[in-house]
């Protein structure tokens, strides 16, 4: 259809056959962003909307429709925006990006999470610490303990945080 009547009913006939992404796409076309944004929400297409809530400058549910859509890198920097590094945090797990993980549940005050985020990451020296700044004290010294169990580094190897899957191909 090349009409704007044409491309409305064509709308009408694509959200009846419930294929929301083409008629968002359409509707978008035609400049009716919130009639787009209820398709894509509708039809779950969720990194449309995404993309549409962002620029309508609605980020907080910018973001959550990036995590529905899987696409945590995106949703991590609108929650970093919007000021809420835990949410950033558990983003950037999802991603498998640890130590910038620990990164941010740490500037969210959440030192437990920031360990098990450096565990995963293999840093014991900092996992340790932040168990320390969670009163885990047990957890803290276990860390500890692994990190004087560990080997030496190498002749001429730079000493550096031990990585859990390193320590038994020494």
């Amino acid at each position: 259809p090349r009409s704007a009547l044409g491309k409305r009913q064509h709308v009408r006939r694509l959200l009846g056959e419930q294929r929301f992404l083409e008629a968002g796409d359409l509707l978008l076309e035609l400049g009716q962003e919130g009639a787009a944004l209820d398709a894509y929400l509708q039809g779950k297409v969720h990194d449309r909307a995404a993309k549409l809530l962002e620029r309508l400058g609605r980020q907080q549910e910018a973001a959550r429709s990036y995590e529905l859509a899987r696409d945590f890198a995106n949703a991590a920097r609108l929650w970093l925006r919007q000021g809420q590094p835990a949410q950033a945090a558990r983003c950037q797990e999802r991603i498998g990006k640890h130590s910038e993980a620990a990164r941010l549940w740490t500037v969210a005050g959440e030192h437990l999470p920031a360990a098990e985020a450096l565990l995963q990451d293999g840093d014991l020296l900092e996992a340790a610490r932040s168990f320390q700044r969670a009163s885990e004290w047990k957890r803290a010294g276990e860390a500890y303990l692994q990190l004087l169990e560990a080997p030496p580094p190498r002749e001429g190897e730079p000493a550096r945080p031990v990585r859990l899957d390193e320590q038994e191909t020494r």
